[in-house]
């Protein structure tokens, strides 16, 4: 499936992270025993056992990742945006945030991270 963008939806209540969507690709790579996971668009690597312990690295990873920023740094919102991507919409306490190649943009290296990687999708994803 050809993409050319990323979503992360961020709800809070209360101004506490509730729950978060995110739709973004990912790449799996056998490496010896292991399944080596990047997630590009967050500058995040992991590990998973096999195949079917990916999602949950992926998961794992993304749930930390937001962790940190709410803790040490200046919220979700604030350090996606330090790191490329878009505030789209911010309402009723949700956030949607936005990873686009724009055709003026001449990354090469992004371009084919967007199109060669697999799809990953989370709905609903709790940080507790």
């Amino acid at each position: 499936m050809k993409t050319s963008e990323a979503n992360i939806e961020i709800t809070r209540k209360f101004s506490e992270i509730s729950s978060v969507s995110v739709i973004m690709p990912t790449w799996r790579q056998p490496d010896d025993e292991i399944l080596s996971v990047s997630i590009p668009l967050l500058g995040l690597k992991t590990t998973a056992r096999n195949i079917d312990d990916a999602d949950v690295a992926i998961q794992e990873a993304i749930k930390c990742f937001l962790i940190a920023c709410e803790r040490f740094g200046q919220g979700a919102e604030k350090e996606l945006e330090a790191i490329g991507w878009s505030l789209l919409s911010k309402e009723n306490g949700t956030s949607l945030l936005n990873y686009s190649i724009e055709q003026t943009q001449t990354s090469i290296i992004l371009e084919q991270i967007m199109e060669t990687g697999e799809q990953y999708a989370e709905h609903d994803l709790v940080l507790s």
